[in-house]
Order: structure tokens, then sequence, then C-alpha cells
């Protein structure tokens, strides 16, 4: 389950100190997430089959993540896929709770005018 960075980091911090009893260094989070960041542009990739599978569903379609807005507007610009979702992508920034909470799909469902129990997710 994908969690929004500051929650991850907050899991991690608790799941460190309860199985290892070490606590994390201070800018853990910090360095992490510039870690991934500067990787991201080249390692990350569309699946393959995914283009095709999205041009030919004709369903709407959107993107519901714990990811905040810009991180998801750069991952799918880099995958190419941002295209493809036209203005329907959601972050969790939009919502009042992250994953697991359901908020973020609700959310999209709601701007897609389908209900939630007819979405695929």
């Amino acid at each position: 389950m994908g969690l929004a960075d500051a929650d991850f980091t907050r899991a991690l911090e608790i799941e460190s100190q309860e199985r290892l009893g070490v606590k994390l260094p201070g800018d853990f989070a910090d360095v992490l997430i510039t870690r991934k960041d500067a990787l991201y542009p080249s390692v990350l990739q569309a699946v393959p089959g995914i283009k095709k599978l999205l041009d030919n569903l004709p369903l709407a379609k959107a993107v519901a993540s714990s990811a905040s807005t810009w991180e998801l507007e750069r991952n799918l610009k880099i995958t190419g896929l941002i295209d493809r979702f036209e203005r329907h992508v959601y972050s969790a920034d939009l919502v009042t709770a992250g994953k697991p909470a359901p908020h973020v799909f609700l959310h999209a469902a709601r701007q897609l005018n389908i209900p939630p129990l007819e979405c695929l997710v």
C-alpha cells in the first residue's frame, strides 16, 4: 500500500524502533526523499503495455494516489502517461486523510461522476 512520504517515514520510524530498537537519524526523511527524487527520473518507467491498454480502454480513468500532487504530475510526465488522464489526477493532498483511508479514491469517483461501487481501483 502506498503512503505519503511523511506517513511512510513515520511508519518506518515506528517499525525501526519496535523491531530493531534503533532510532532513525534525524535527517532520514530528508535524505530518503532527496535520493528518491533524484533517482526517479532515470529509472521510473511505465508498465509495459499500459499505454496501449489505456488508449483502448473505453472507460473514464483517473489516477488517485497518496503521492503529492507535484510527485504525481512529475511521475506521469516521466512515464509519458500524463495526457492519458486529462485533468483527472488526484492526490491525497486534496482530501482530509490519505491511505489507507479511501478518501482519495472516493474523491476521484465523485470527480468522474461514477458511483464508487462501479469503480475499479
